[in-house]
């Protein structure tokens, strides 16, 4: 098999990504899974259907909770999945959003 590293910008520029993440949110997870590689010291297989399938964003909890009402705060979202919170700065303006797997 054939093993292709995945850069940054091959990632944020996935059709598949694009479709279901803000390009902020397509940074965060490229940050996030760079992060999980180097802390695990394996790499992932890139294949953006499963990501799409497994993670969704969200500007704020009020979205979450929208889709997920039993959940009551924060903290009781990270006791139930992974959960990322990101802020990206721009020179012209700042973006967050909370990035979760899907439960």
């Amino acid at each position: 098999m054939i093993v292709q590293t995945v850069y940054k910008h091959d990632f944020i520029d996935s059709p598949v990504l694009r479709e279901s993440f803000t390009y902020s949110g397509r940074n965060a997870l490229y940050d996030m899974f760079e992060s999980l590689s180097e802390d695990c010291g394996q790499y992932y297989q890139f294949d953006p259907i499963a990501i799409r399938c497994s993670y969704s964003e969200y500007e704020d909890f009020e979205e979450i909770q929208a889709d997920y009402p039993q959940i009551k705060d924060m903290e009781d979202l990270k006791n139930h999945t992974d959960v990322w919170e990101y802020k990206m700065e721009y020179i012209d303006r700042t973006e967050k959003g909370i990035i979760i797997q899907q439960f």
